[in-house]
């Protein structure tokens, strides 16, 4: 890497790390018939293998952590965006746009198709980690709609654990069904009809 003398080492070593994220997002799932290797993406990075091994003891553990690094914004975005809500509905709408987005935006969808390529889920530990992500995501909703039961906003909503699993099912099928190619509705009109559809089920007034 050049340009880097003037940084400190947890600079450098941060940054290091980052180059190398970026590359592996840049090669990994590209091909279906031949896994990337940890010289593939050094080479794309223009970095040694032990700056590799510095960061990552394996090609595993980069993909959990490239994993991790996406879910981990998304969690945050999502949270955010509910704290800016404009109560419990907004809430909700807010929560079932963002967590569409890792497919209708275009950055997003990227990465969500790196992350969700068969070369990234043969990774060890894969499914523990996505599990993890998932219940992070709907813990947030289920204290949405806990919220809105609590105040009045959603008076039919006696389970909001169950009701956010039932809502992140029903989102979780329409972004499946974009990642194999059916485009359906746009981004707006897959939330509004979504949020609507949970609001009327939760006795929501003026859905």
């Amino acid at each position: 890497m050049t340009g880097t003398t003037s940084l400190t080492r947890t600079e450098r070593q941060r940054l290091e790390r980052d180059v190398i994220l970026r590359a592996a997002f840049g090669l990994i799932g590209r091909s279906r018939d031949e896994a990337v290797s940890v010289q593939q993406i050094l080479d794309s990075a223009e970095l040694s293998t032990r700056a590799f091994y510095r960061h990552f003891r394996s090609k595993d553990e980069l993909i959990l952590t490239m994993f991790r690094t996406a879910a981990d914004r998304v969690a945050a975005e999502m949270s955010e965006v509910i704290a800016r809500a404009d109560g419990p509905a907004a809430a909700v709408e807010a929560w079932i746009h963002r967590q569409l987005a890792v497919v209708y935006d275009p950055k997003r969808a990227r990465q969500t198709s790196v992350l969700t390529s068969a070369e990234a889920r043969a990774a060890v530990g894969f499914d523990q980690v996505d599990q993890e992500a998932a219940t992070v995501r709907r813990t947030m909703l289920a204290e949405v709609i806990r919220r809105g039961k609590r105040e009045g906003a959603f008076p039919l909503a006696e389970q909001p654990d169950e009701d956010a699993r039932a809502v992140t099912s029903v989102v979780g099928g329409l972004i499946q069904a974009r990642l194999v190619g059916d485009t359906g509705p746009g981004w707006a009109e897959a939330t509004l009809h979504t949020t609507r559809l949970f609001l009327r089920a939760f006795g929501a007034a003026n859905t």
